[in-house]
Order: C-alpha cells, then structure tokens, then sequence
C-alpha cells in the first residue's frame, strides 16, 4: 500500500510537473502572442501618425504655396494699397480746397444752401461710381486672369493625354508590325 501511495505520489508529481511545463509553454506563446499583437498594434499607429504627419505637410505646403500672392491680391482687392498721391494731396489739400472756393463763389452768388450740398452730392455719386467702375474692373481683370491658368492648366492636361494616346498607337502599331513579322 505504502509502495502504491509512493508510486502515486510520484506520478502526481510528475504530472504537476508536465503541467507546469505545459502552463508555463502555452503562458509563453500567450506572452509571444501579445507582444507580436501589440508590436503590429503600435505598427499601425506610427503608420497612421505618419500618414497624418504627410498629409499635413501637404497640405501645408499647398496653402503656403499661394500665400503670399493670395494676400497681396487681397489686401490690394481690400483697398489696402492706394494711390499716395490721391489720398495726401487731392483729397487732403485739393479737395478741401476747391470746396472752400467753391462754397465762397455760391456765397457770392447768394445760392449758399443750393450749390455746395448739390456739388458734394454729385462729387460722393462721382467717387462711388469710379470706386465701383475700378473695382468691377479688377475683378474681371483677376477672374479673365484665373480663367487663362486653368486653360493652361487644362491645356497642358489634353496635351499629356494625347502625347499619351500616341505613344500608345506607336507602340501598338509597333507591335502588330512585329507580330506580322512574325508571321
């Protein structure tokens, strides 16, 4: 009985022992198995960071590209830049001046209520009206001028295409000359 006790004894022993074995196998390719998931997992994610990162710089540079001709055209389209020699002496000296004169002839010619609100009132419809009449201008000016570059652009687009289509017929044709050869 005592030799059977020992007997199972050991083989329990032994059985724990391939158990163990076993556990600390399949807990190693457990391990091994969430490394290499982690490992593709983070993979990923630098890939799609990186992908991030190039679009970004992309589109980055594509905005920046046009900034600085964008901005002047819209500071310019604004009324930013103006002609220094209307604003500081016509419109600071001469105009000022010419309105005094002639205020002091309507004076003269006791009409003083009818002419100068008249006069100024024809000068501010003047102003706005070439104020508008330039602007208009310009805005043509810039769209006729958008409009040549993608005509160029698209130009240059049918021209690739068809360059293209004809080295493709070439080679075609190169082709179906060989093969007559051939035969």
């Amino acid at each position: 009985m005592k030799r059977q006790q020992e007997s199972f004894t050991t083989m329990r022993k032994t059985e724990e022992s391939e158990i163990k074995k076993m556990e600390e196998a399949e807990k190693k390719r457990l391990e091994a198995y969430q490394s290499k998931k982690t490992l593709e997992r983070s993979k990923r994610e630098a890939k799609k960071i990186a992908h991030k990162k190039v679009v970004s710089r992309v589109l980055g540079k594509r905005f920046a590209s046009d900034l600085k001709v964008n901005s002047l055209t819209f500071l310019r389209d604004v009324g930013m830049f103006r002609d220094n020699f209307k604003q500081e002496v016509l419109e600071k000296d001469v105009m000022p001046w010419l309105f005094e004169q002639t205020s002091k002839f309507v004076g003269e010619m006791d009409s003083y209520g009818g002419y100068p609100s008249t006069l100024i009132g024809n000068y501010v419809t003047e102003s706005s009206s070439t104020h508008t009449k330039e602007v208009q201008a310009y805005a043509d000016m810039i769209k006729a001028r958008r409009a040549a570059e993608q005509k160029a652009r698209e130009d240059k687009v049918t021209e690739k295409q068809r360059r293209k289509a004809e080295r493709e017929a070439k080679r075609k044709a190169e082709e179906i000359a060989r093969l007559r050869e051939e035969i």
